[in-house]
């Protein structure tokens, strides 16, 4: 199930137990965007490797990011950001086990032109802010949630994804 913050309840289903945060996040950094560029950061992850084909399959242009990619991308490494960023209209983040640093990269997406950002952030994020992962994940949160971008935070849950979605004036 897709709920977002507008209250709509999609059902979405698959084998793949990932599916509905890929379809979710596919179709939320695809709306509206039928000439796009999608910066995937996280590309060889588990959620990255399913997104990034279907991006894909839409007939979008997709820049796959990671460490050891074509389109390199490490988060403790911000002097490549840059580079990673340059022409793309949307980027999908999976946010490193620190806070801080999505901050960073929302700035720098702003300064790129970028027009949109779909947050992966962590089930029970909400609710685990007085640890570790609680603090990382609100922080990459707050840093989209904040910026003046169009932007969506996924919470993977078992068999559905919460979705928060603000526009900034802009219709997707």
């Amino acid at each position: 199930m897709l709920r977002s913050s507008d209250g709509v309840h999609v059902p979405i289903s698959d084998g793949d137990p990932a599916f509905p945060l890929v379809a979710s996040a596919v179709c939320l950094l695809t709306e509206g965007m039928s000439d796009a560029t999608v910066l995937v950061l996280g590309a060889t992850g588990k959620a990255g490797r399913r997104i990034t084909p279907r991006l894909r399959l839409r007939g979008l242009t997709v820049r796959a990011a990671s460490r050891n990619s074509a389109t390199p991308f490490d988060w403790s490494d911000p002097g490549g950001w840059d580079a990673a960023l340059r022409g793309a209209d949307a980027v999908y983040i999976v946010p490193p086990a620190v806070p801080g640093p999505v901050h960073q990269l929302v700035d720098r997406a702003v300064a790129a032109g970028v027009q949109r950002l779909v947050l992966q952030s962590g089930h029970g994020a909400d609710v685990w802010g007085d640890t570790s992962f609680g603090q990382d994940m609100l922080s990459a949160e707050q840093a989209v949630r904040t910026s003046d971008l169009e932007w969506t935070v996924c919470c993977e849950r078992r068999t559905s994804t919460r979705t928060s979605t603000r526009s900034s004036g802009t219709p997707p």
